[in-house]
């Protein structure tokens, strides 16, 4: 099991303890698969939101943003999983200013758990 020490504080509130029990039960043979599985599944689903909202397509808003909400979840990115279920909500309800003013924090909050995934695929001395 990964050192949580080593890894960076997401911003926002971060559930340590479910990113490591994920790791955990991913195994050793299997941890590092699941942590570049989901660096790609989260920068799949940051480029398709980033079209649905580039095109106002509600439709791709609720489908990456429940895509969102199931990955963030699963890691402990609270504050994100929470932003995911808002832009969800609002994309259902076709209110599309309220998703754009959620697109920087939601941005910030992406980087900093790709940031954490990439750095425990880094951190050399883990014995995955």
């Amino acid at each position: 099991m990964p050192d949580s020490a080593r890894f960076p504080i997401l911003p926002g509130r971060f559930d340590d303890s479910r990113f490591r029990r994920l790791i955990e039960l991913a195994g050793p043979s299997m941890a590092a698969a699941l942590l570049r599985q989901l660096d790609e599944d989260l920068g799949t689903c940051r480029r398709r939101f980033a079209a649905a909202l580039t095109t106002s397509d509600f439709g791709g808003l609720r489908f990456s943003s429940h895509d969102l909400i199931a990955l963030a979840g699963s890691c402990g990115a609270e504050t994100l999983h929470d932003l995911a279920k808002s832009v969800n909500a609002c994309a259902h309800s076709r209110l599309l200013s309220p998703i754009l003013t959620m697109h920087d924090e939601i941005e910030a909050e992406l980087d900093a758990l790709l940031s954490v995934i990439r750095t425990s695929l880094d951190v050399e001395d883990i014995k995955w």
